[in-house]
Parts: C-alpha cells; sequence; structure tokens
C-alpha cells in the first residue's frame, strides 16, 4: 500500500511565504518583461532604460507609464509644431496643406488625449488613462494613413515613435501592483 507523506511543516510555510512575499516585477526586469510584449522590443528597452525614473532599480509599472505618457506628450507636441512648419512653408502645396490640416486635427486629439491620460494616471483613474492613450494612439494612426506615401517622412517617423510610445504605457498598466498606489 502507497504511503502518503506530507511536506515538513517548515517547507510548507517558506513556499507560502516566498510565493505571498516577492513582490512585483521592478526594475529592470520589468522592463524586460513590459517590453517583451510590445512591438519594438528595442526601442522599449532603450527608451524606457535611458528615463531617470523608469530606468531605476527599483521603478515600478507606474514610474514605465509616466515615462512613456512624458515622452508621448513632448512627441505629440514637437508633432503639432512640425505639422504647423509645413503648414507654414511656401513650398508646400495647396493639396498637402489639406492633409496636414486633416492631420493637425488628428494630432490635436492625440495631445488632448493624452493630457487626460496624464490626469488620469495622477489620479489614479488607470481604466481611464489607457482608453485615452488608446485614443491618443489611434489619432495618430489616423495621421499616419493620411500622410502614407508622402514626402512628409520626418512627421511619420515622428508618429510612429509616439503611437510606440502610447503602446509601451498601455502594455505597462499591465503590471501594476499595489505598490504602485502607494
Amino acid at each position: 500500500m502507497a504511503r502518503f507523506v506530507l511536506p515538513s511543516f517548515s517547507l510548507v510555510i517558506f513556499f507560502i511565504i516566498s510565493s505571498c512575499c516577492a513582490g512585483p516585477l521592478n526594475g529592470t526586469e520589468l522592463v524586460k518583461q513590459v517590453c517583451t510584449h510590445t512591438s519594438d522590443y528595442n526601442f522599449c528597452v532603450q527608451t524606457l532604460s535611458s528615463d531617470a525614473n523608469a530606468g531605476a532599480s527599483e521603478a515600478l509599472a507606474k514610474e514605465l507609464v509616466n515615462a512613456a505618457l512624458r515622452l508621448a506628450q513632448t512627441k505629440s507636441s514637437s508633432s503639432q509644431d512640425l505639422i504647423t512648419h509645413h503648414l507654414n512653408n511656401a513650398s508646400t502645396s495647396a493639396a498637402e496643406k489639406q492633409l496636414l490640416q486633416r492631420c493637425l486635427v488628428h494630432n490635436g486629439k492625440a495631445i488632448s488625449a493624452l493630457s487626460l491620460a496624464n490626469n488620469d494616471l495622477n489620479s489614479d483613474s488607470f481604466l481611464d488613462m489607457v482608453e485615452e492613450m488608446q485614443g491618443a494612439a489611434a489619432a495618430t494612426e489616423n495621421c499616419q494613413y493620411i500622410i502614407k506615401g508622402t514626402r512628409f517622412t520626418a512627421l511619420e517617423d515622428m508618429n510612429r515613435v509616439l503611437i510606440n510610445l502610447c503602446e509601451i504605457g498601455i502594455v505597462s498598466t499591465k503590471y501594476f501592483s499595489a505598490d504602485d498606489f502607494y
């Protein structure tokens, strides 16, 4: 007859303590985990690692989201400046100006959505923040579609970066832990 052997009490306690108290991922391990789930791993790692807060050894998901959001806001403002520059350039044709005007509207939506997302992050309204970041990425993708195949490659590059930053922010929220709320 087979005997059932119970593990020692101290071994059971060790596994319970180690599994419940290991804590959330943070720092470099969190960056790697988040970036594995993005469309551009190298861009993600490089971006987050170069940020003083997100790249810190004890960085939590909220710092990663904050870094991606700040960079996305900066990139969307830079895109707006570039669009305005092209609109004011004498060499821009009337047809190109129409495209750029449409892009400017979408860029304005992205800027507004990112501002709301930032407010949501600071007030711990994370579900709304994700929706706003998705909205910013969608507005930017609309601009991408409008200018595809034109001479505005610098704007396309800026838009691609902005979309990637929104993606990083959204993916990072999946790694929130209780520590992110203190």
